[in-house]
């Protein structure tokens, strides 16, 4: 139920500028006031009091009235915290008049729940991670029992029938409940809990839930049959990683979907972490599964009922939308995901990675008969996000980028390189310059996008001519015309023009400059460049031309047995005219 959900919107404290929102909260700001900060909603009357509890930011709710479009007001609860980067904050807001449908509605579905237990003679058990306990509720003829236990005592409080498939069985269950299994099914011999002595077969078949990426509860049932019949249905394959359905799963449910029931409205997204390889080789791989895990539940939690989201693999994820008959609600909610991962992975964080993504949307039968087609639609959508640079989201129109056929039959289709990230360095660059000498529109710009995104390069700056100017540049932190005229010297003092060893320079560390030529350490530090591979080389025409591969988030210690390799980057550039 939408209603249900609390809205979560990140602001900068000092401003209240809306760094990010929920669809919610989005949908109530509508397009008009889309560029307003946080306290121009707030009522003059209720100004005060939610800057007094803004400076405090103690997490204690308080009650505003916002005002909406029309200019009527709204009643919510809301309270403010500090975030995890400086200078920002979250704002977590719920609709008073929402509170009321939200109770109704728990007691409904509590209801609900209760009643089909019933009706089946099944129980129910909630496991609980922090304190390591089983809550059972058994349905008697007489009322609920009640049994607690923890899970050293499992096997004794079930009071299973002693075989060894029991054992195995109670180990896979336990297992599953310490590890946040999102769906399991045992099943055991005989009855459970001392009950019926009728009983064959005891299936007990459970859910974990998470909430912002942390495991929760696990939840079920405990059916008690008299035969030894097949278990429930198949249960549906997630990701180990996410949780998430698997790649298989969300392919099936599109094509069935699409193809099979010929739904109306279904629309689907492909997103993809920018440049994750980066947070692989800079933070390590771990890191770069907390990413994945953060990323999987922000979606989850932005697309809620109105779809389901799977992981595509490595780095890519997948949404189906149902019911998308307007497709500004899918743009409200990829804007949301988009704008919730930005502030979530900030780039004055300097522990963390920033994170962007790229995301393509298409929709059926809007845009394309089959779920093949609608898939090429969506993914050319995301080649062209990424193409314009990253970190936005584009929905695919034919008015804008051409006919189904078009696409096909272009060139320009997106063939992603290593997208499963176990390629090594050599065999990506052969497939790159494949591309060099056999497509005709494999420009130098995406020929520089697929060096960083393939290899982690987190900026990539393109320099030409004499005076060097700047003629390409991908990735993070581009600096501005205006900082380049200013710095560009820098590539002719001695230490970096002296220092090449085979036409390759590497510097692991701008620092080391600081005391040994501090006017190009101050170049280097105003143009964001934390260390750097120079490769010189000469274009197609003669020119003598610079490939400068760098660090400017985090500084990366770079492999020096790879000097082949970055030589080998230069000359694939070669083959083209660098003015």
């Amino acid at each position: 139920m939408e209603s249900s959900r609390i809205s979560k919107i990140n602001v900068k404290l000092n401003t209240f500028d809306i760094l990010s929102a929920g669809t919610d909260f989005y949908g109530f700001m509508s397009l008009d006031r889309l560029y307003y900060t946080f306290d121009k909603f707030v009522y003059d009357a209720d100004r005060e009091l939610f800057y007094q509890k803004a400076a405090e930011h103690s997490g204690e709710a308080c009650m505003v009235r916002l005002c909406a479009l029309d200019g009527s007001l709204r009643d919510a609860c809301v309270k403010i915290t500090v975030g995890g980067s400086d200078g920002q904050g979250e704002i977590s807001l719920i609709w008073m008049d929402d509170i009321f449908d939200v109770q109704e509605q728990y007691d409904r579905d509590l209801e609900i729940k209760n009643r089909l237990l019933e009706l089946y003679g099944d129980d129910s058990f909630v496991y609980s991670p922090d304190t390591e306990s089983i809550t059972v509720t058994i349905a008697l003829e007489t009322g609920n029992q009640i049994l607690r236990f923890g899970l050293e005592e499992a096997g004794a409080a079930m009071k299973l029938s002693p075989s060894e498939h029991n054992r195995k069985e109670l180990e896979n269950l336990v297992a599953n409940w310490k590890n946040g299994t999102r769906d399991y099914e045992v099943k055991m011999e005989g009855p459970m809990f001392g009950m019926n002595g009728d009983v064959k077969t005891s299936t007990i078949k459970g859910t974990a839930i998470y909430d912002g990426g942390i495991y929760k509860l696990s939840v079920g049932y405990i059916h008690q049959g008299l035969d030894n019949t097949a278990s429930a249905k198949k249960i549906r394959e997630h990701d180990s990683l996410t949780g998430l359905l698997s790649k298989g799963e969300i392919t099936n449910i599109a094509t069935r979907l699409i193809d099979v029931e010929k739904h109306e409205a279904v629309s689907i997204a492909i997103i993809d972490v920018d440049y994750f390889k980066n947070v692989n080789d800079t933070f390590g791989h771990l890191a770069g599964d907390r990413v994945l895990q953060s990323v999987a539940s922000i979606i989850e939690n932005e697309v809620g009922e109105d779809g389901v989201v799977g992981r595509f693999g490595g780095d890519e994820f997948f949404v189906i939308f149902y019911n998308a008959y307007d497709m500004e609600n899918c743009r409200e909610r990829l804007r949301s995901i988009k704008n919730i991962v930005n502030a979530s992975f900030p780039e004055n964080d300097e522990n963390n990675p920033v994170i962007t993504l790229s995301i393509g949307c298409a929709a059926y039968p809007k845009d394309a008969q089959n779920y093949e087609d609608v898939f090429t639609l969506a993914d050319f959508a995301l080649y062209r996000a990424k193409e314009k640079g990253r970190n936005r989201y584009i929905i695919y129109d034919e008015a804008k980028h051409g006919t189904l056929q078009d696409i096909k039959n272009s060139k320009h289709k997106n063939v992603r390189i290593n997208s499963r990230g176990d390629m090594a360095m050599g065999d990506i660059l052969c497939m790159i310059m494949d591309k060099i000498y056999c497509e005709e529109n494999y420009s130098l710009d995406k020929v520089l996008d697929d060096y960083a995104e393939n290899f982690g390069f987190q900026r990539i700056i393109l320099y030409s001519g004499s005076p060097r100017h700047a003629v390409c540049m991908v990735g993070e932190k581009i600096p501005t015309q205006e900082i380049l005229k200013e710095t560009v010297a820098y590539l002719e003092e001695p230490e970096v023009s002296e220092g090449y060893i085979g036409n390759v320079l590497i510097v692991d560390a701008v620092s080391v400059f600081e005391t040994r030529n501090e006017r190009l350490y101050r170049l280097l530090e105003k143009q964001g460049v934390l260390s750097f591979i120079h490769v010189r080389f000469q274009d197609r025409s003669g020119r003598e031309c610079i490939l400068s591969l760098e660090s400017v988030s985090t500084r990366i210690t770079w492999n020096h047995n790879c000097m082949h390799n970055y030589r080998l980057m230069a000359r694939a550039l070669s083959a083209y005219n660098i003015e």
